[in-house]
């Protein structure tokens, strides 16, 4: 026919727009599959860098600790501990600032600092994610007897404090003795050791409480 065949256009205009969807296409799947490869790339990294660390959303104390080693755990916690303190009062005007250790606690730092590293479980997304909080109380216990002794010695003198009758065997007559007790005062703990319980859950916050004594017969 001798000249050149003439396309019509919007022939051409069809095939045009068919290219730069084709091109947007491939453009977007490639930033997705490099987005995919970030995050995949990122969970690993984190799942390594919080293999021996405190997990994201972990608390000790009200205090955030994500991040932290065990090194860095072990000195927090003896530090927790120290501020950790209990002022007794007896209603009337006398009080005593009282540790953990004077009220019976005893610490178990280590095992303080592995439920901190070990907080939120083995599964990596579980342990990962920010979202899911939780709060590690120290590993510690509590001895009640301890505490009813460190406030009968604070607020109840020798002379004024109540003593119980009691029975012992005497092993050279073998007969029983008795021993009649005398009324007096007697500590209030109760208060005392629901604040150590209190602590033992949120440690680090200096507390007041009111404890005392009060008078019984025999």
């Amino acid at each position: 026919m001798g000249g050149e065949e003439d396309f019509p256009e919007d022939a051409v205009v069809s095939h045009l727009t068919r290219h730069g969807h084709k091109t947007l296409w491939i453009v977007l799947l490639s930033i997705l599959a490099a987005l995919i490869v970030l995050m995949v790339g990122s969970f690993f990294a984190a799942r390594a860098y919080f293999q021996d660390r405190v997990a994201p959303g972990v608390s000790f104390g009200n205090v955030s600790v994500v991040g932290k080693d065990a090194r860095q755990i072990n000195a927090m916690v003896n530090g927790t501990v120290q501020r950790s303190t209990i002022t007794v009062s007896d209603g009337q005007g006398k009080t005593v600032k009282a540790s953990l250790r004077d009220l019976g606690v005893n610490v178990d730092t280590h095992a303080t600092v592995r439920a901190l590293i070990g907080a939120k479980g083995t599964n990596p997304f579980n342990r990962l994610n920010p979202v899911n909080h939780a709060t590690v109380p120290l590993s510690a216990t509590a001895n009640k007897l301890t505490a009813g002794e460190f406030v009968t010695t604070a607020f109840v003198t020798p002379g004024d404090r109540a003593v119980p009758s009691s029975i012992a065997f005497n092993n050279d007559t073998h007969t029983f003795t008795a021993t009649e007790g005398k009324g007096g005062s007697i500590p209030e703990s109760e208060p005392v050791t629901a604040a150590v319980a209190r602590m033992i859950a949120q440690p680090g916050t200096p507390a007041p409480v009111q404890g005392g004594d009060r008078s019984v017969d025999v």
